[in-house]
């Protein structure tokens, strides 16, 4: 990939834990990679083409000196997601901010910090199926657009599905949203989840209705496996809290009793002649419940 190098910007600020170096500052050094595209600048031989790093230069300068942080790695964040924000033909930028003059009482040249960051292109999936489902799903993708860590928003035309999972429900109206990111993908679970919350997504029915449903498709050509294993453990979570909310409101509110010692044997005796007629009626009930009863005494 073409980048650009920037060695040992000298930036005096007030970044330090320390009163006396928030209040007197000192000299910070920047060291930075831009990864741009340089196929067409280096073809046209034009300015317009090519990232400007005299600007990328003064930009570091206005930020470090106009923000204070206590911490180096806070810095570095901050000041690389303002970079790849200000300039949107850097796709990625590795930076390091070195502290020469930090308050150790020994001898050494310089304490650094370095760090990296990219855009991201991912695909999510977008869906709804309650009330003013476009309503919905347009509102999700504004709330996406006042993210700075989104940019190059694109969305497919919406189109209409039958549900998925058994249960009665309206259509859905569904569709894709490309984007690229600057965060990761267990961020990016995080920031549709709150939307989701913000359009009082209701999580109540297994594969049941929702006013909008946001999920990650694709994140650098790459399914995320990781980030929809975590997704689904989060889910039962929330899926375990909601029916315990539901058991204790229907035992306050209601009255209901909740039978957890079942005799499960006088169940089957009760049950048996209704399972014998739908075995004489439909073959295949033998053969299935044969099956589940070799099972359980294999247990």
């Amino acid at each position: 990939m073409d980048y650009i190098t920037i060695k040992n910007l000298k930036i005096f600020a007030h970044h330090g834990v320390f009163e006396q170096e928030t209040e007197n500052g000192q000299n910070f050094y920047v060291n930075a990679k831009l990864y741009v595209d340089m196929e067409r600048a280096g073809t046209t031989d034009a300015l317009d083409d090519a990232v400007n790093y005299g600007e990328v230069c003064l930009f570091l300068e206005s930020f470090l000196k106009e923000h204070t942080y206590k911490l180096l790695e806070k810095a570095v964040t901050e000041t690389m997601q303002a970079v790849l924000v200000q300039f949107p033909a850097v796709n990625g930028l590795e930076l390091e901010l070195s502290k020469p003059q930090a308050p150790i009482p020994l001898s050494f040249e310089t304490v650094s910090v370095t760090r990296s960051l990219f855009w991201h292109k991912v695909y999510l999936g977008i869906g709804s199926n309650l009330g003013d489902k476009k309503e919905f799903m347009d509102q999700a993708v504004e709330k996406m657009k006042l993210d700075q860590a989104f940019r190059k928003l694109r969305t497919s035309d919406w189109i209409v599905t039958e549900p998925y999972g058994g249960v009665e429900q309206d259509d859905f109206l569904n569709g894709a949203v490309m984007l690229r990111t600057l965060r990761t993908p267990e961020e990016l679970l995080e920031l549709i989840g709150e939307i989701e919350r913000s359009q009082k997504r209701e999580r109540i029915i297994h594969w049941g209705p929702r006013t909008v449903d946001l999920d990650i498709l694709l994140y650098d050509q790459e399914i995320i496996l990781e980030a929809a294993h975590n997704s689904t453990e989060a889910h039962k979570v929330m899926w375990d809290t909601a029916i315990e909310e539901a058991v204790k409101e229907a035992q306050e509110t209601m009255g209901v009793e909740f039978v957890y010692d079942v005799d499960k044997e006088a169940f089957r005796e009760a049950t048996q002649p209704m399972i014998e007629a739908y075995e004489e009626q439909y073959p295949g009930v033998k053969t299935l419940m044969d099956t589940i009863e070799a099972a359980r005494e294999g247990e």
